[in-house]
């Protein structure tokens, strides 16, 4: 089966969810993000010195993945309005982003509130893939 994916949609998808991860774990959610964390500001500056290049790089290449497996799993079910991809947002979340932060819950120790901060995160890149894929898929 050939699909048809288009790739100026999966490119507004993958900067778009990037732009959101900068504005969730920056300004909206980043000093709640750092303190369920236990990062203390003077950890922060130390990463930064590190260098950020090479985590946002890979962070933009996982943003084009899973904008290119979301358009791909939407063409392949033959999905053709908002509310058939938004469903199919939903259920990629609830199958596969939420039990992996879950996980970090029952066996890592993390609090609750980072699970929902995190995989809530997930669920609005998947969400604004859906949208995206609504305007632009074929």
């Amino acid at each position: 089966m050939v699909y048809t994916i288009n790739y100026i949609g999966v490119l507004l998808s993958a900067v778009g969810s990037f732009a959101i991860g900068f504005l969730w774990f920056g300004p909206i959610f980043g000093k709640t993000w750092m303190k369920l964390m236990n990062f203390s500001l003077e950890q922060m500056e130390e990463g930064k010195k590190k260098g950020m290049v090479k985590p946002m790089l890979l962070s933009l290449i996982s943003c084009f993945v899973t904008a290119f497996i979301f358009f791909t799993l939407a063409e392949a079910t033959f999905i053709i309005g908002f509310s058939e991809a938004l469903c199919l947002a939903v259920l990629i979340w609830l199958g596969f982003s939420a039990p992996i932060f879950l996980n970090s819950v029952l066996w890592d120790g993390k609090s609750w509130k980072l699970f929902w901060l995190n995989s809530l995160h997930i669920l609005a890149t998947l969400v604004l893939s859906a949208f995206i894929f609504s305007l632009m898929g074929v």
